[in-house]
């Protein structure tokens, strides 16, 4: 149990003396009661030898006390008073005082040392600390004086003691309530354990009900079977009565033109008062000689964050589905959220991480504050000469001349520096301000660089360090991060004033990420403040490092791919999380200056196709060299293909040719980008030049289409890859209807064409049950027409599994793909009916794609359901239901264009695909592929 709250409140309640023991009293000649012989000068000129004390114990001889302190110890009867000095000694009091008359003023010295030579005298007594301190004073008065003055100070003395008593009485108090509290906190401690014991129980309850409604589950997908066997005799129930209404068309062909000459006028008559409220985000044909806009269809625009958000709100959302009956209440949210797949929460968390360990955001926001100082950009503050200074520098500042630089805030940040001998003429022209972290021994340090090259570029520095623990230099670090600016007075070599400047720059966010890197230190330090300054002004941080990539003025692009190439590998030594703390912490490389070196030497490999690694791929796209990871592949491979093509082919030696091309065609695979024959060949021509032609890897690539039924499975999986077989050998695998190979070949889908997709996957489709996985798999996809095959093709095999992954797709999906999703999810009928009410209820912020799916649901056999909702008691839901409603007319006829029922009326490229894949379905597509049909 934590007790450092306890232990810090008794570490700071001050604390009574320990009792010392007490000194005896001095026993010695000089402070025993004396009395000497005298020899005084009377009138007439005799001498008398008369007794006087020359020292007094008024404790040995209290009657003496009052003689002593009022004056009459050396007077006579007639008034006489003799100049003698005494020694006033107190043991109980421990007071020792030699007192002077007046008249012997001049001799306080001289009888002074006789006192301490007869004390040094007497080896036979201990001489306690009252003795050693004794006081001379001047006349009865001021021996009063000395007695009444410490006199209260023991009262003074004894009220302390009397207070720390006190708070010691209420210290003990203040520990037996703290222990009270250790009492309950242990009490709560074990009620936890015991409710995260019963919380655990439950789970254990949930997972088992969970694996009871797999197994229902599977009973009832059995069922489904059943069903579906009893509508295909239905279907061919259906068909004999179409060639009996055949029949009677032919025989009542009269009545019929009139019903149809009727049914005309009705269709016209609603058109002519009414117009049918239009589909939302339609697409609207391109006017006539002007060719069609590029299909948005390869683009992939969702972000990765969002999407484990909604698989981890998703997977709550099923859990709370399996809390058993009776039981809701017994579980919390909180409790609930310990159920959902733990990875979905680790992805969550790792990519919050990145930010907390580099600081510099995956796309940074556009800078806003009216107060960024206008050198943001340049980075290099000039400075601007001021008559003199408004604040007198640090008495510190002045007082130690080997201070180089001292800082303080007054009306802002105040910079004091000092030149050097030879350098008065110092911070005229281009002035810079580093902010850099020292962490010496564990003790953060935050060191202020100001800085000018000289005319051979080398920099001229004056450093200042601050305690970020200490309040003075804290505000000077919060000033700074809230406005990096400062004026600096400069001095001479001598102290003298010299003149100020001021200076600026983008540093506010690196200000920022030091002041929480100290927050996060946890280790105590070994050195004082005091201590890590001087050793931090001792080595600095260096404002300067070889190698490193991220320049404030910006070169001329690279120019050959080798160039380009360099530069890369130096970004990718410098783009690691612990090399980019220490560039923007230590180097204080503003995060723009980061962002824009890391997308000029990105930009610059994409435009000779130099091949990114993973990282920097994902962070090209970040600082928006490409809008996504497929598109800047697309790029690059293009690129370099011009780059190959050049007499000096970039400066790149075969081998290095090899191994960009190895990358691309990696990358192409995993961004799943179709790469063109030419290409292809292209790209491995090269490759087998340096590996030989056992690398080649489809040594079947000779092989004509009508030789493949005679291949194997190995040798058609090769041919996956290769552009100009891939389709035919993926036909050929669906046509051999292997389930094992489903993975496989559906990989292979993710990285073809739009007219090659909308092709193999019905061949997929047909093999049934076995492909609903890979089918839910391909709602992931990157390419959205497999994505919107994907959603066809479980449409048709209608698999209630597949409801909440389109239930996602739906909500999250960034194209017009999504109106044929929700058409899809409303065909499922009654299966989908539960999750699309429900869902209804927060639709987050997509109503109108839920008006569209419950309408296509209404289509469905569900009318009567819909309308029950357009009744329900959240009146977020009814209002869509009533919508709902409205657009049946419209939802069926889209249905009917897709399924070719009707003929289309726009050359919408989602609606065509859609169209496209029900013919696939059926077998009645056209031989020229879909992109001939859309263009």
């Amino acid at each position: 149990m934590d007790t450092g709250e306890t232990t810090d409140a008794k570490a700071a309640m001050p604390r009574r003396p320990a009792a010392q023991p007490e000194e005896p009293p001095y026993e010695g000649a000089c402070g025993r009661t004396r009395l000497e012989s005298v020899h005084v000068t009377i009138p007439g000129g005799y001498v008398r030898s008369v007794q006087v004390y020359t020292a007094v114990d008024v404790v040995a001889d209290p009657q003496l006390r009052e003689a002593a302190v009022s004056g009459a110890l050396h007077r006579f009867e007639g008034g006489e008073e003799l100049a003698i000095p005494f020694v006033y000694h107190d043991p109980a009091a421990r007071k020792l005082a030699l007192v002077l008359p007046d008249s012997l003023r001049h001799r306080e010295l001289a009888e002074r040392g006789k006192l301490l030579e007869r004390l040094a005298a007497d080896t036979d007594h201990a001489l306690p600390p009252y003795v050693r301190e004794a006081r001379v004073v001047i006349g009865t008065a001021e021996l009063a004086e000395y007695l009444s003055r410490d006199s209260a100070a023991d009262g003074r003395l004894r009220e302390r003691e009397a207070e720390l008593e006190t708070r010691e009485s209420e210290a003990a108090s203040r520990d037996s309530k703290l222990a009270a509290r250790d009492g309950d906190l242990a009490a709560r401690e074990a009620d936890l354990v015991t409710r995260r014991q019963e919380l655990e129980q439950q789970v254990e309850r949930l997972v088992e009900r969970e694996r009871r409604l797999k197994a229902r589950a599977e009973d009832v997908t059995s069922r489904e079977d059943e069903i579906r066997l009893a509508q295909e005799e239905v279907e061919a129930a259906r068909r004999d009565l179409e060639v009996r209404e055949q029949e009677l068309e032919r025989r009542f062909e009269a009545v019929q033109q009139r019903e149809q000459a009727v049914a005309e006028a009705r269709k016209a008559e609603p058109k002519a008062q009414s117009v049918p409220p239009p589909r939302p985000a339609a697409v609207a044909s391109a006017p006539s000689g002007v060719a069609p806009l590029a299909e948005e269809d390869d683009v992939e625009e969702i972000e990765e964050i969002e999407s484990v958000k909604t698989d981890a709100k998703i997977a709550l959302a099923d859990a709370v589905e399996l809390v058993p009956e009776g039981e809701e209440e017994k579980l919390s949210a909180a409790d609930v959220e310990e159920i959902v797949d733990e990875d979905d929460v680790e992805e969550i968390e790792d990519v919050d991480a990145v930010r907390e360990v580099t600081g510099v955001d995956a796309a940074p926001e556009p800078r806003t504050d009216e107060n960024e100082v206008p050198e943001a950009k340049t980075l290099i503050a000039e400075s601007r000469h001021l008559p003199g200074p408004d604040v007198s520098p640090p008495p510190r500042f002045l007082e130690d001349r080997d201070i180089e630089m001292a800082a303080k805030m007054a009306d802002g940040v105040w910079l004091f520096a000092r030149l050097d001998e030879g350098r008065e003429e110092a911070f005229r022209g281009k002035v810079d301000l580093l902010v850099q972290l020292a962490v010496v021994q564990g003790y953060p340090v935050v060191v202020l660089a100001l800085l000018e090259p000289d005319a051979e570029g080398r920099p001229y520095v004056r450093h200042a360090a601050l305690d970020p623990r200490n309040p003075d230099d804290r505000r000077v670090l919060e000033a700074l991060r809230n406005r990096f600016e400062a004026t600096v007075a400069l001095f001479g070599p001598e102290g003298h004033f010299e003149r100020t400047v001021e200076v600026a720059a983008a540093r506010r966010v690196n200000v920022a990420m030091i002041l929480e890197r100290i927050e996060r230190l946890s280790e105590p330090p070994s050195v004082d403040a005091q201590t890590a300054i001087e050793r931090a002004l001792a080595v600095p941080p260096p404002v300067r490092e070889a190698g490193l990539p991220f320049q404030t003025e910006e070169p001329p692009p690279s120019a050959t791919a080798m160039e380009a190439a360099r530069a890369l590998d130096g970004l990718a030594e410098w783009s690691t999380p612990d090399r980019l703390e220490r560039a923007m912490l230590a180097l204080s490389v503003p995060r723009d200056v980061v962002d824009g070196s890391m997308r000029r030497i990105l930009g610059d490999a994409v435009r000779h196709g130099v091949a990114l690694p993973p990282p920097l791929l994902s962070r090209a796209v970040s600082v928006g060299v490409a809008a996504e990871p497929g598109e800047l592949v697309s790029q690059q491979i293009e690129a370099f293909r011009q780059t190959c093509a050049r007499p000096d082919r970039g400066g790149l030696g075969p081998e290095e040719i090899a191994d960009n091309w190895e990358a691309l065609l990696k990358a192409a695979g995993d961004a799943e980008v179709a790469i063109d024959g030419e290409t292809h060949e292209m790209a491995w021509k090269a490759i087998r030049e340096v590996r030989g032609e056992a690398t080649g890897p489809h040594p079947m690539a000779d092989v004509e289409p009508d030789e493949l039924p005679e291949l194997g499975a190995p040798e058609l999986v090769l041919l996956l890859d290769h552009p100009k077989m891939r389709r035919p050998a993926a036909l050929e695998l669906c046509r051999r209807s292997e389930p094992e190979l489903l993975d496989t070949l559906f990989k292979a889908v993710r990285k073809m064409p739009r007219a090659e997709v909308v092709r193999v996957v019905p061949r997929i489709v047909e093999l049934g049950e076995a492909a609903g996985d890979v089918l839910i798999d391909g709602l992931g996809a990157k390419k959205t027409f497999v994505r919107q095959a994907a959603a066809l093709g479980l449409g048709h095999l209608k698999l209630r599994r597949a409801v909440v992954p389109l239930m996602h797709l739906l909500q999250n999906e960034p194209s017009e793909v999504w109106q044929e999703v929700a058409r899809v999810l409303g065909e499922l009928g009654t299966g989908a009916h539960r999750a699309l009410s429900r869902a209804a209820k927060d639709p987050r912020g997509q109503e109108e794609r839920f008006v569209w799916a419950l309408a296509h649901l209404a289509n469905n056999g569900c009318a009567k359901q819909v309308q029950q909702l357009a009744s329900d008691k959240d009146p977020k839901v009814a209002d869509l239901a009533r919508r709902a409603m409205t657009l049946r007319d419209d939802a069926a006829r889209d249905a009917a264009e897709v399924r070719g029922k009707r003929p289309m009326s726009s050359d919408d490229p989602v609606k065509q695909l859609s169209h496209r894949f029900y013919e696939e379905l059926a077998g009645t597509a056209p031989e020229m592929d879909l992109a001939d049909v859309v263009e």
